[in-house]
């Protein structure tokens, strides 16, 4: 039987001439070649917090002469300022190999090296800067929270929304971690959520999110830190009560969340922003805070600007008209700081620490002896209230360091001493019983270094990390084992958080 080979030996000839004959003639590859080299590739010269880690990772990228990345070559890293981890590393496929540096105690510059074994006297430095957190504490509506100079982050209060930040479950009534491993370098607290800046200088939020103030373009709520989308970096970010906004590194000016009022600084009016949105103005800003309906911020010499509800002259423009893009505050203060509450601002001048407030004045939270101004409310302006609609000064010439109001009262510290005033209901003004203030009482000489205010409690914290509230107490937000007001300031269970 004869068989008809030709078809299988023209396949066979395609097959040839698509893979290449043996006598093709095609370049090998070039084989791996010994490393000669080792360098910097990323991470050198970071800020971290001492005990943590640092934001991003140290790597560095072996090579050989032809400058081409080498695989598999051992390299170790090592500090006295902490640890590293891992502490040996292999590069991957470009050469590089990375590791994590945990930075140790001490205050200040810090190093560690990376060396390579089969390069005999190579080694790349890296060196970082190890700061202490100032410690802050931010009172939300339901809740209370507070960085330690670590930058660990607590909370205590209600968790209905997720807003202690613990993984979900019940409500705290003393101060428990936060369900994260990062770092803070500050935190703020709005009605039913709270914001932080990580390590990295990385937005996280945790809590409601009914409004799309967490800023993850969802409305999903969550239990625990959850990163603010966009990658933005920030030096700082303010929650207020459905909208979060923040300064980023770059010094662009960012909110997000509730903006029916125009909080949010933009001039279109969206109802909602899930996501951060950039508020143009046409100045720059250093500093910023968020109210209950309202963004204020500062210039860096010191010229205020609000946007957003301006009902009881919380803007402190001149008018109750809300305003959806930042407008100047009347008088041409300079001030050094500056504190939204949910319907009054305050600041502080630059240099004389004179306290000056403006907004809501129904319960004399503004602390001052001006007048009070009418300011009508409702579609028939049926509803009086009294504000000022233009910063009044604080009926006290006390020097402070940081006014910060609430709703019905706000309190101030001035040295060592804190004063409140307004409404004395459940206690706020923590002067040891219920009357209320006009003017500025004294509470009593506290080191604090941060103190806030919202609408029925008031906290403080000191270097050492100790956390005084008093007020209202439904809702564990004291943070003192139990639900029962207090009229002093009175120390949080658990004395020091670090």
């Amino acid at each position: 039987m004869r068989v008809d080979l030709s078809p299988v030996l023209v396949c066979a000839a395609s097959l040839l001439a698509a893979c290449g004959s043996p006598t093709d003639s095609r370049p090998d590859p070039v084989p791996p070649t010994p490393p000669t080299a080792v360098s910097l590739a990323g991470g050198n010269g970071q800020t971290g917090i001492v005990g943590g880690a640092l934001g991003d990772s140290l790597s560095v990228r072996v090579v050989d002469a032809g400058g081409r990345g080498v695989a598999g070559v051992e390299v170790r890293f090592a500090t006295a300022a902490g640890s590293a981890s891992p502490a040996v590393d292999s590069t991957d496929a470009n050469g590089v190999a990375s590791t994590r540096w945990t930075l140790g105690e001490a205050i200040g510059a810090a190093g560690l090296t990376a060396t390579v074994p089969v390069l005999p006297g190579a080694e790349v430095a890296f060196t970082a800067t190890a700061a202490r957190v100032r410690p802050s504490v931010a009172a939300g509506l339901t809740m209370s929270c507070a960085i330690t100079s670590h930058g660990r982050a607590f909370c205590w209060g209600t968790n209905g929304s997720g807003e202690l930040g613990i993984g979900g479950g019940p409500a705290k009534l003393t101060p428990v971690p936060v369900a994260t491993d990062l770092r803070f370098w500050s935190i703020s607290a709005g009605a039913q959520h709270a914001c932080g800046i990580a390590v990295d200088r990385r937005a996280y939020c945790w809590g409601s999110n009914t409004n799309g103030q967490l800023g993850d373009s969802t409305i999903i709520d969550r239990t625990a830190p959850w990163p603010v989308r966009g990658g933005l970096r920030f030096r700082t970010i303010s929650a207020g009560g459905l909208h979060t906004c923040g300064i980023a590194t770059n010094g662009d000016t960012y909110c997000w969340g509730d903006g029916r009022n125009g909080q949010v600084g933009d001039a279109t009016n969206p109802a909602l922003v899930f996501s951060p949105r950039r508020v143009p103005s046409p100045v720059a800003f250093d500093s910023l805070t968020a109210g209950g309906a309202s963004t204020c911020a500062l210039t860096a010499d010191g010229v205020a600007y609000c946007w957003g509800y301006n009902a009881l002259g919380q803007l402190g423009n001149g008018t109750n008209i809300s305003v959806s893009s930042p407008v100047p505050v009347a008088g041409g203060h300079r001030f050094a700081t500056l504190r939204a509450g949910m319907s009054l601002t305050c600041g502080t001048e630059a240099g004389s620490g004179r306290a000056w407030c403006w907004g809501n004045d129904d319960w004399t939270a503004l602390g001052s002896a001006v007048p009070s101004e009418t300011c009508l409310l409702g579609a028939e302006l049926e509803f009086v209230h009294q504000c000022a609609k233009t910063p009044v000064p604080v009926d006290d010439p006390a020097g402070y360091r940081v006014v910060t109001p609430g709703d019905i009262h706000s309190c101030g510290m001035a040295g060592v001493q804190v004063f409140c005033w307004g409404l004395g209901l459940n206690g706020v003004l923590g002067t040891g019983n219920t009357i209320p203030s006009p003017v500025p009482t004294l509470v009593g000489a506290y080191p604090f270094v941060d103190i806030d205010v919202y609408y029925l409690h008031t906290c403080g914290i000191t270097a050492g990390s100790a956390v005084y509230c008093w007020g209202r107490n439904d809702w564990g937000r004291l943070g003192n084992g139990t639900l029962e007001d207090r009229w002093v300031p009175t120390l949080v269970v658990g004395g020091p958080l670090e």
